[in-house]
């Protein structure tokens, strides 16, 4: 009898019609941890408006899931099957209250209905009891190959570090042995940016970039600043204390005017401005004039007898360094 009790369909309503919503569960009796499917039906018409409320908890008992809303079509009217799966973690006697359920922005109390959670009866009698085990190592399966490969990654990796390190500084000495002196290394990256055509293909952010990376590595080198590191604002007052220090005949109006391409670049990478056409043209002129103009200005010096003589012993002393170092290498 009470197995039939168990799996029996509990409802609080007699006559559907009598009521507007009809309240079900599953059954009023379960094991802790168990899910009580509480149900709701309602009959209305096609153009009613039904709204079943979310909730995360119904009286004692936590909502574990909302079911989605079943329909079914009943002539010219429709029947609404709405579900919840409720559990407790705690046993005894609880009640499930009524809960408000909109019909046409009216509000419809749903049947309250007493369940009972109960414990998990545990027989020791019939159950053997065991002593605690020991702690087993467990099998290792894979063995110790992945420790090879992890090794062999790590080596792969510092190798491929060492050999970019390397490109990177050989790179490096092949342009300074490429280019004579700062105004050539500049003119012919300048010419070299023009033929990658960057802002005719949309790309006007990298195109800036490398514009204003050639005109601040060639102040770094000529004039001897930091430039590259260096914000607009600070790049601009070092080349105004650096022309003094340096005695170079610079206008305000050729430092203005590498400030406002700076200031350009600026806003192009880290604003997302777009200049036009003419404009990017016009910026890359004035960034051509700003260097041949700085490159004039450097004052040039002229070295007596006495110091020429010294860089070029100095000069062949490196040379005689730099061809034992290579005999060394070569053994």
């Amino acid at each position: 009898m009470k197995k039939l009790i168990l799996y029996f369909l509990f409802t609080t309503a007699v006559f559907a019609q009598q009521k507007q919503v009809t309240t079900s569960i599953d059954s009023i009796k379960k094991k802790i941890g168990a899910e009580f499917k509480l149900t709701f039906k309602t009959t209305v018409d096609t153009k009613s408006k039904v709204v079943f409320p979310k909730l995360k908890n119904i009286g004692a008992l936590e909502v574990i899931q909302s079911y989605p809303i079943d329909t079914v079509k009943q002539d010219d009217r429709y029947e609404l099957i709405k579900k919840y799966g409720l559990t407790q973690f705690d046993s005894g006697k609880y009640t499930i209250p009524s809960i408000k359920i909109l019909i046409n922005d009216k509000t419809v109390l749903s049947d309250s209905i007493k369940v009972e959670v109960a414990n998990v009866e545990v027989d020791t009698l019939k159950q053997k009891m065991f002593d605690i085990k020991d702690i087993a190592s467990g099998d290792n399966s894979l063995g110790d190959w992945w420790k090879y490969l992890l090794a062999l990654l790590m080596i792969a990796g510092v190798g491929a570090l060492i050999y970019w390190y390397v490109k990177k500084y050989q790179k490096k000495k092949a342009e300074e042995e490429i280019y004579k002196t700062p105004i050539e290394k500049a003119t012919t990256l300048l010419n070299n940016l023009e033929k990658k055509e960057l802002w005719q293909h949309g790309e006007v952010k990298e195109y800036y970039s490398e514009l204003t990376d050639i005109v601040r590595n060639y102040i770094e080198e000529a004039i001897e600043i930091p430039a590259m590191e260096s914000t607009t604002s600070e790049l601009i007052e070092g080349l105004k204390i650096a022309s003094l220090k340096k005695k170079m005949k610079l206008s305000p109006e050729t430092i203005e005017s590498l400030f406002v391409v700076l200031k350009q670049a600026d806003l192009v990478k880290f604003a997302k401005s777009k200049p036009l056409d003419y404009e990017i043209t016009e910026d890359r002129k004035k960034i051509e004039r700003a260097i041949v103009t700085l490159d004039k200005s450097i004052p040039v010096v002229v070295e007596s007898d006495e110091e020429m003589l010294l860089n070029e012993m100095q000069r062949q002393e490196q040379l005689k360094k730099n061809y034992k170092n290579k005999r060394k290498k070569g053994l």
